[in-house]
């Protein structure tokens, strides 16, 4: 699993939105909804080689 600054997660999480959300809301500055873009980027990658034994195709 990617890394994801932790004050960036907390904000999140305070906020209360799914990570695809972060990518154009107003409350976050457009550093953190860099992290949680490159966040989602590496999770898809890290994913990507299990997908078939997680069922994902």
């Amino acid at each position: 699993m990617p890394g994801l600054h932790a004050a960036t997660r907390a904000k999140v999480n305070a906020l209360n939105l799914r990570y695809a959300q972060c990518l154009k809301h107003p409350d976050l500055t457009i550093t953190e909804r860099s992290a949680v873009s490159r966040f989602l980027r590496d999770f898809h990658k890290s994913l990507t080689p299990a997908a078939t034994f997680l069922g994902l195709e």
